[in-house]
């Protein structure tokens, strides 16, 4: 064994071209032992000593003061119990250059100094082109995954579990950059905590309270220019949240050009914002097709909004949902996926109009029990503007179907009663008043128009009109009196159409006219024993004469007066069987005043031919029998015939009397 060199051999080298070293220790192959050993036992050296030092003063690049190199072991070694166990200094490059193929190149211990100390005043104080490895108690227990984490203000560091957050520096742009170049499905941040209260995987804190611009507790942008991806995203296979943000301002904002703003995903809950004073949640879109924020569920609410409003379009929503007040379109719930101009179904707002619509005439708006699919129809308005209440296919401005219920199809509810509209099941239809004495009218004022029945076009303001012979407005009691109208065999009727009198009265009074069923007719009295029975006096018309005359049928009782002669013609008496006239004249026997004879003028009565009715008559034995004012001797007396009863019989004109007055 090659014995080991205790000295320090300092030689110094003349040679001119400097190529060979001054000290060189070559240890074969056979020989198991250090190259170069160097110890210093001085324990009281009071200035700095070195085992072995190296100075190069050489100012070309990669010059190195000392330099190790080995295989497989190590390239320099250094140990010192209390210094440094290796130390090297450069003024511009490399102050200890180590270099191993497969170990360690340089290889410092220390019991309790420092087995290794870089520094470098404006260069690397450590600078490797491989692997760097840190092991032992002065950084911690050596594992894969830690982070090495500054301890104190000294520069002591150790491994540690978790990333050092508490990190304070002045940066205008950024402090942590982390770039991923992986094309395929791989993440730059990944925070994970497995903290069973209140831990956070990521946690982003912006703490200035009054900023001058926006400011962002975690911040995450998406280049992409389509709508794939997210800026952030945040998933929890929980019932948790998979985004959570609190602030007195915006908790999370999420900007997206044609993505999502905010996008969250989550059985329970996707994205959840909670705030103070401010906005729990912000999404903006700044593209055309952007979406501000972008809620889904597979199993729990995409959306839960908790005791406070919704805003759309507006920031002070002071109800559940709010929108912004402007008029237009404002729900959607189909179609308006392509413009904003598409029809659809949605409702909107116009200027004093809440609108609901269909796309179009084709389409209804339906209401019912139930759900979509299985739906119990219980009105609808079509397409065209029909109403049907209880029909699906309203044909009728509104089409109503019979009611069910106790209140009929329609009921009209008072302070107190309740007024009835019904269609029953006879098919019959009821309009019923609310209360004792109630009214029902129509057309309550006047120049409304006119009431049909049975008519669709009445010219007077209530026109019941029937098809054939029939009544038509009838009144009937409890008792089954029944008076009313009736139109047929060619004529009009009024009268009962029960067994029962027919009477007229005035002014809520007694019975003026009665009409018996034995259709005798009484005048002040409601039992008529014949066909017309008057109690009370009788007028009839009277005329009076001085003048030729032909009777008309206003006409009943004429009388001449004055000295001249009077021809008083009949009508005809077809048509007017029974018609009775009575023709008088009050000429008494005068004297004539000039000449004191007895005169008197003469009354004629022709009949519609123009015959003398009193030629040739039971009359005309008289002293003259063709005229007026008879004279005739009975039993022994001369009397006088002062007026006539004429009668129609239907076909000729007959005298009814043949009375004289004395």
């Amino acid at each position: 064994m090659m014995k080991k060199i205790l000295l320090f051999l300092l030689i110094t080298c003349t040679a001119a071209m400097g190529q060979a070293p001054k000290l060189e220790v070559v240890v074969d192959n056979s020989e198991i032992t250090d190259g170069i050993n160097a110890t210093l036992k001085s324990t009281q050296n009071t200035t700095t000593t070195y085992a072995i030092k190296g100075i190069n003063n050489s100012e070309e690049l990669y010059s190195t003061g000392i330099y190790g190199q080995s295989p497989i072991g190590i390239g320099v070694y250094g140990k010192c119990p209390g210094g440094w166990g290796v130390y090297g200094e450069s003024n511009s490059d490399i102050a200890v250059y180590g270099k191993s193929i497969s170990n360690i190149g340089v290889f410092g211990y220390s019991v309790s100094g420092t087995a290794g100390s870089f520094i470098s005043t404006s260069g690397y104080g450590l600078k490797t082109s491989g692997k760097l490895q840190f092991a032992g108690n002065g950084v911690g227990t050596l594992a894969s995954g830690k982070f090495l984490k500054s301890i104190n203000t000294n520069g002591d560091a150790e491994w540690s579990e978790i990333f050092p957050i508490d990190f304070t520096k002045n940066e205008a742009l950024k402090i942590l950059s982390i770039t991923n170049t992986n094309t395929g499905p791989a993440s730059a941040i990944v925070g994970t905590t497995n903290s069973t209260s209140g831990g956070k995987g990521i946690y982003g804190f912006a703490q200035e309270y009054s900023p001058t611009a926006a400011t962002y507790g975690v911040f995450g942008f998406n280049q992409a220019s389509n709508s794939i991806g997210s800026g952030v995203y945040g998933n929890h296979y929980g019932t948790g949240n998979g985004v959570l943000g609190e602030s007195d301002g915006v908790g999370v904002k999420g900007i997206s050009a044609v993505g999502k703003g905010v996008w969250g995903d989550g059985p329970v809950d996707g994205v959840r914002g909670s705030t103070t004073i401010g906005t729990g949640i912000t999404g903006t879109a700044s593209g055309a097709n952007g979406i501000g924020a972008f809620f889904n569920s597979f199993n729990g609410p995409a959306l839960i909004t908790g005791f406070g409003n919704v805003g759309i379009g507006t920031v002070s929503p002071k109800y559940k949902m709010t929108f912004n007040s402007e008029v237009g379109d404002k729900i959607s719930f189909w179609g308006g996926e392509t413009n904003n101009t598409t029809n659809h179904y949605g409702i909107g707002i116009q200027g004093f109009a809440f609108q609901f619509y269909v796309p179009s005439s084709s389409d209804n708006i339906v209401f019912g029990t139930g759900r979509s699919t299985a739906f119990a129809e219980k009105m609808r308005i079509n397409g065209g503007g029909n109403v049907g209440i209880g029909l699906n296919n309203p044909n009728a401005t509104l089409s109503v179907s019979r009611g069910t219920g106790t209140d009929g199809t329609a009921a009209f509810f008072g302070t107190t009663h309740t007024s009835h509209f019904n269609y029953a099941t006879a098919e019959d239809t009821y309009i019923r008043g609310g209360k004792n004495n109630s009214k029902v009218i129509i057309n309550d004022i006047t120049g409304l128009g006119n009431v049909g029945i049975g008519t669709a076009t009445p010219n007077y303001k209530l026109q019941v009109s029937t098809f054939g012979n029939g009544a038509g407005i009838v009144h009937a009691n409890n008792v089954g009196i029944q008076v009313g109208t009736y139109a047929g065999f060619g004529a009009g009727w009024y009268g009962t159409l029960s067994n029962h009198p027919l009477s007229l009265f005035v002014n809520n009074g007694s019975a003026a006219l009665t009409i018996t069923t034995a259709q005798n007719v009484g005048i002040n009295t409601t039992t008529a024993n014949s066909g017309l029975q008057v109690v009370g006096s009788l007028s009839l018309p009277y005329k009076e004469l001085n003048t030729n005359y032909t009777l008309s049928d206003a006409d009943y009782s004429v009388r001449a007066i004055g000295y001249q002669a009077i021809t008083v013609s009949l009508p005809s008496p077809v048509n007017r069987t029974g018609r009775i006239y009575i023709i008088s004249a009050d000429l008494p026997l005068l004297l004539q005043p000039n000449s004191g004879n007895s005169v008197f003028n003469p009354i004629y009565i022709n009949d519609h031919l123009g015959n003398n009715l009193l030629t040739n008559s039971n009359l005309s034995d008289g002293i003259s029998g063709d005229f007026l004012y008879f004279f005739k001797a009975l039993n022994g007396k001369i009397t006088k015939k002062t007026s006539v009863t004429v009668q129609s019989t239907g076909t000729t004109w007959a005298i009814i009397d043949n009375d004289f007055q004395l």
